[in-house]
């Protein structure tokens, strides 16, 4: 009815008119098989980075990147220690610590993936109208702000440099042992081999604390996979919407 300057630049004259949305969140629910994977994990993903993403800093169970003011914020947390954070006291905290669903994602090692789709973000990607919504465009939306995911191809806490492609192999090393790679290479090789890098695990854009590195590395890695929730979880729920 009255298109902004953003509408003109991409000849968006014809779209749904009526109720809008402003902000959409989008979860999964990762397994990764116990309570200390999940800190693995997390402690993986907060030694990540993604490009033109403010990354956060929440608290040791959260990798956090973007913020509530920006187009999104895209959020990993142990769903276990997620649910202790919303008790009022000690005896609330029992009660969640008792309860069928706390002990499901402690004894799996849930790690949430939440996505917060913000106005500007859902604008940008036709998602803005109620009327435009759809599950299909809501699932790639997702999948393709997870990427970070496909980048576990390691153990979260070691690096096998004689995998790593021959021309990245002493960049690696280098940053492992601590050293500041951009006084190193020319802004090029830099981010050619942290794209590289990336692929397998690691995030040369994120400081390497050499002196929290373990001595001794597990091989083991950790593994995420989707999991769903039981049969008896939506049973649960029933009764106590119906109470």
């Amino acid at each position: 009815m009255s298109p902004s300057e953003y509408d003109r630049k991409n000849q968006l004259f014809l779209a749904y008119t009526g109720a809008t949305v402003s902000n959409i969140h989008l979860t999964a629910n990762l397994s990764t098989g116990s309570l200390d994977d999940a800190q693995r994990a997390i402690d993986w993903l907060d030694g990540q980075s993604m490009s033109h993403i403010k990354k956060g800093r929440v608290g040791s169970s959260t990798a956090q990147f973007g913020t509530k003011s920006g187009r999104k914020l895209l959020k990993f947390y142990i769903k276990s220690m997620e649910m202790l954070v919303h008790a009022k006291n000690a005896a609330e905290r029992q009660v969640i610590k008792e309860s069928l669903v706390y002990r499901f994602a402690s004894t799996l090692g849930v790690v949430r993936a939440e996505l917060e789709c913000h106005r500007l973000m859902l604008r940008d990607h036709g998602l803005r109208y109620l009327g435009d919504i759809t599950m299909e465009k809501l699932t790639h939306l997702f999948e393709q702000n997870v990427e970070i995911l496909d980048r576990v191809k390691v153990d979260a806490s070691s690096l096998d440099i004689a995998a790593l492609p021959a021309p990245v192999r002493l960049t690696a090393s280098a940053y492992l042992r601590g050293e500041n790679l951009k006084s190193m290479l020319s802004q090029a090789t830099w981010y050619r081999h942290a794209k590289i890098l990336r692929g397998y695990g690691q995030d040369i854009a994120e400081p390497h604390n050499v002196k929290a590195f373990p001595i001794k590395l597990s091989n083991r890695p950790v593994e995420l996979q989707q999991v769903h929730a039981p049969d008896w979880y939506w049973d649960e729920s029933a009764e106590r919407l119906s109470a």
